[in-house]
């Protein structure tokens, strides 16, 4: 697959727009591109975002070290996000240096307002958050880790060990998290952009594999969840923000890529079937169905947060032999946070009912 690498500042001596729409011009197919940059220039920045979404082919974006600024927009060019482990994304409002007079600055200031419109509308296009929740974020200057913007829905994957250090000014952002400076000084190889294949192995150097067209069946099946999984997801995250029970914020964020219909990986199906096989007898409690008492339960809303009936026939379609058994920290911290909120429900309607009863006294 053709690469496109993004490893420097955007524009200036760094890399220009024309420069990407040069490379995209060569090429045909599905592309990855790297970043790995502290950002720069605006306009050369989202004339690239641009340039990228144009592209007829499929557009992977990995971010390996630092999406951060303008560098961030690039980003969400992908139809796919990935961020390595330990990679960061930051975004924050446009600024600029400028001297001059009351009337320039006052153009500038107005040139300046137009940019933030143009990346709020960029963000809110390609992730999940509202444009109130996104505009807190860019006057905070906030820096997310491949976790937390996984959670919100803005990464769709996270894969290895951060592969490179990025070269950026520490001093030119006001809020650098310390996980900055570990990416900054670490110290490791260039990626090769053209690195030579692994031979391939021949039928006598290794086993045929078991069961060899049912694994070609199984991986010819998308990974695009369906139509039926995002109308049940966007269901649960309607009933949540109506009712405040079911999930937690990893069901929340499951549930935003799977409205979003974004590509899941193989590690994310492991852990759908994980959390349906647990929950599975969830479906038997009171408030699960239509017409019971207390419709829809926590466990009903969480259960559609993870796309429902049809997000587990289609997580099961794509299962692994040990992915049942696939043990997922963050299930067990919704399983956990699911059993402290029947507890605390549990010991409100004890004490309702201890009021009811004094007042049957009186």
């Amino acid at each position: 697959m053709s690469k496109i690498y993004i490893y420097d500042q955007i524009g200036g001596n760094g890399i220009v727009a024309l420069d990407v729409i040069k490379q995209l011009s060569d090429l045909d197919g599905d592309i990855d591109v790297h970043i790995n940059s502290g950002g720069g220039s605006v306009s050369q920045g989202i004339a690239i975002y641009n340039a990228l979404k144009e592209y007829e082919g499929q557009v992977h974006v990995f971010v390996d070290g630092l999406a951060a600024s303008i560098s961030s927009i690039i980003a969400m060019a992908g139809d796919t996000l990935t961020m390595a482990e330990g990679s960061l994304m930051m975004v924050h409002e446009v600024w600029t240096e400028i001297a001059g007079n009351a009337g320039e600055l006052r153009k500038e200031a107005e040139v300046l307002e137009k940019h933030t419109n143009t990346i709020l509308d960029i963000y809110e296009s390609n992730t999940p958050l509202s444009r109130e929740e996104i505009k807190k974020m860019l006057e905070a200057e906030t820096w997310l880790t491949a976790e937390e913007a996984y959670e919100l829905g803005i990464a769709t994957d996270i894969s290895g060990a951060l592969k490179q250090a990025a070269s950026v000014n520490i001093n030119s952002f006001m809020n650098a998290p310390k996980e900055l400076e570990a990416i900054i000084a670490l110290n490791t190889k260039s990626l090769d952009p053209d690195p030579e294949p692994e031979p391939e192995k021949s039928n006598s150097d290794s086993e045929q594999p078991r069961g060899e067209e049912d694994q070609d069946d199984h991986n010819s099946l998308s990974m695009v969840p369906t139509a039926e999984m995002a109308a049940e997801a966007t269901r649960g995250l309607e009933w949540r923000a109506e009712y405040n029970r079911g999930g937690t914020e990893v069901g929340v964020a499951r549930a935003r890529d799977i409205k979003n219909r974004k590509t899941l990986s193989q590690d994310t199906v492991n852990r759908m079937i994980s959390y349906f096989a647990r929950h599975e007898v969830n479906k038997e409690a009171e408030g699960f169905r239509p017409g019971e008492d207390g419709y829809p339960s926590a466990s009903r809303i969480s259960w559609s947060l993870w796309g429902g009936d049809a997000g587990q026939a289609w997580a099961n379609a794509r299962r692994e032999d040990d992915s049942e058994a696939y043990y997922d920290p963050e299930e067990e911290e919704e399983k956990n946070f699911t059993d402290k909120e029947f507890v605390a429900r549990l010991e409100s309607a004890k004490q309702r009912l201890a009021t009811l009863t004094k007042l049957a006294k009186l």
